[in-house]
């Protein structure tokens, strides 16, 4: 299909949603450095749009701008659908440009970043949850340092509606994997509790393990999220 305009956009992701869900998909994935919720309106997304077809280079506030728009949109399909999503923040990519060069993108030269995550996280969360369109939600934190930052962010959505409706578990890596839990000292299972509406919801995924456990959160993550 030709794609001149944002909506022409948001029905190619439409389409192929509704491709992969007939095929029996049920989760999305992200690898960001953080969530984008800046303002948006659909004209002006719509321009921004048209402005980078037309080969011109975004200003850092409208690539900003339109990341958000895309991002609220794709939620609001993923909902629609049933799905979870689910997102990796935090990676900072690529940082050898000698291996990326020989390489390519991804090819073992990620690390942690140190982006700021909460405020973001919230108005895109919130700005779902108020119109009744926020789905089931992972999220994966990269840098320990945010470990109780996105443990009490997702508490603050979980409305009983279903258990463990927003979710955060230790990423995959087993590297930082490893390291998240032998640093940790909460001990588990670990439980995030709403005083508002007394719901409380476990974490996706161990975050400590046993000798009994498969250490591996995000495939328990990804199990949950399957149900």
């Amino acid at each position: 299909m030709e794609i001149a305009t944002f909506q022409d956009l948001l029905d190619a992701f439409q389409n192929r949603i509704a491709f992969f869900h007939d095929m029996g998909s049920r989760l999305s994935d992200h690898g960001l450095e953080q969530i984008y919720a800046a303002p948006f309106t659909e004209a002006g997304t719509d321009r921004i749009f048209r402005k980078r077809l037309g080969g011109q280079t975004l200003e850092a506030a409208e690539a900003e701008e339109f990341m958000s728009a895309l991002l609220y949109h794709l939620g609001v399909m993923y909902h629609a659908k049933g799905w979870t999503q689910q997102f990796h923040l935090g990676a900072l990519r690529n940082n050898n440009s000698r291996m990326m060069r020989t390489l390519g993108p991804d090819t073992g030269f990620d690390s942690i970043g140190d982006w700021s995550q909460a405020a973001a996280l919230a108005r895109f969360m919130d700005r779902l949850d108020n119109e009744d369109k926020l789905t089931k939600t992972i999220v994966y934190n990269l840098n320990p340092r945010d470990n109780e930052l996105m443990a009490t962010m997702i508490g603050n959505f979980n409305d009983g509606s279903i258990p463990g409706k927003s979710s955060t578990a230790p990423p995959g890596g087993s590297s930082i994997r490893k390291t998240g839990w032998k640093n940790r000292s909460t001990p588990c299972p670990i439980w995030v509790c709403s005083a508002a509406s007394s719901v409380c919801s476990p974490i996706a995924g161990r975050l400590c393990p046993t000798p009994a456990t498969n250490i591996s959160g995000e495939s328990s993550a990804r199990s949950w999220a399957a149900k």
